[in-house]
Formats: C-alpha cells, sequence, structure tokens
C-alpha cells in the first residue's frame, strides 16, 4: 500500500461493540490539495472467531470522485457510501483502500466517517477521521505544490509594480493569483512571496 509519508495519528477503539475486541482502523494523510487525489486506507482486525465482515465508508459530502476501490468494494451514489462485504472467514482481507480526490473547489477541514460489522456486531471505524484541504499560493496547476511548472505561470505575469493588467500571455485568472500580496499587480514582491514557497519537484 502507498500510505502517505506525512505523519499520521492512529486511534484504535478501545473496546467494540461486540465485546469481543476488534477493530478498523482509517489511515488518513496530514493534509490534501484540491483536486489531487490521495489514497484512504482502513485496516480491519477482526475478534479472534469471527465469520463475516462487512465495512462502509462515508467520504466527506461532494467528493464523489472515488477511484480504485479495492477488495470488490464498490460506491453507493444513491447514499455517498463505499462498501464492502460481507467478507467470510478466512478470507477477510487485513485491509481495504479506495482513492479520493477532493473538488477543485474544496478547502478547510472535512471528516469521514465509517462502520465496521463483526458477525452483525457494528461499531464506528476509528482511526484519522478528518483531512485538511490546504490551498496553496501559487500553485496554478492545482497539484499541490509551486514548483517549476507553476513558475513559468508566474514569470508570464510578471508585469511590475502598479501594472493591474495582465501582460501579453498571462491569463487574467493566473494574473489574480499571482499577486502573492494583494496589491493588485506582479512585481518583485511577488517574486520574493513566490520564492518562499516554491519547491524544485525536479528533485
Amino acid at each position: 500500500m502507498s500510505v502517505s509519508t506525512t505523519a499520521v495519528v492512529m486511534v484504535a477503539l478501545a473496546t467494540s461493540s461486540s465485546g469481543l475486541g476488534g477493530d478498523a482502523v482509517r489511515y488518513l494523510p496530514a493534509s490534501a490539495a484540491p483536486g489531487v487525489a490521495f489514497e484512504v486506507v482502513v485496516t480491519i482486525d477482526p475478534p479472534a472467531g469471527t465469520f463475516a465482515v462487512g465495512l462502509e465508508e462515508r467520504p466527506p459530502t461532494g467528493w464523489t470522485a472515488i477511484t480504485n476501490i479495492s477488495n470488490g468494494g464498490t460506491y453507493d451514489a444513491a447514499n455517498h457510501k463505499v462498501k464492502w462485504g460481507p467478507f467470510f472467514a478466512p478470507s477477510i482481507p487485513a485491509q481495504v483502500s479506495y482513492d479520493i480526490t477532493p473538488p477543485p473547489d474544496a478547502s478547510g477541514v472535512a471528516c469521514f466517517a465509517g462502520t465496521v460489522s463483526f458477525d452483525g456486531f457494528n461499531e464506528p471505524v476509528a482511526g484519522d477521521s478528518c483531512v485538511e484541504v490546504l490551498v496553496v499560493s501559487g500553485d496554478f496547476d492545482g497539484d499541490g505544490d509551486a514548483d517549476v511548472d507553476d513558475f513559468a505561470v508566474f514569470a508570464a505575469c510578471l508585469a511590475g509594480p502598479e501594472v493591474t493588467t495582465p501582460p501579453p500571455g498571462c491569463d487574467p485568472s493566473d494574473f489574480a493569483q499571482a499577486d502573492l500580496d494583494g496589491d493588485l499587480d506582479v512585481d518583485l514582491a511577488d517574486f520574493a512571496a513566490f520564492s518562499v514557497i516554491f519547491t524544485d519537484s525536479r528533485k
């Protein structure tokens, strides 16, 4: 599996509603970017002797771009749930996963919910519940960073102080985004701000 390299906090339930132990634990990245897919992983640790397991995940409202659902799972669009199972012993998977893409206009904290069933006893999925969607200033291509591709767009909009209209070759929406200090022009002050957030994705 490809769990994010960012810090992840795992929280496990102390007891299950079945009284026999066992849990399902969700793993999320510490942050996400609008329009950039990430993987959600849920590990499954059933109580000893469990015969059947079912699992449902409810992503944040409006997050409908769901792909690569593992282990024969399906997306129930009517109820906005990702569903697996029932799985029967001894073929209960140790984990399931899916990819989800935050909408292009997503921002702030978005939360997930889920339920796991062990032989008909239901309990909430533990672990990470929420992810923060961060909008990166200067990220013109929406891939979650400000790199050489974004710099090419920024440079095309660099017009100088007190020039409040886009120069030739600069889209008006890019010009507005390149104005990192909010003074209605794109000049060396904005270049200085861009240099702080710049990351060289070629490394």
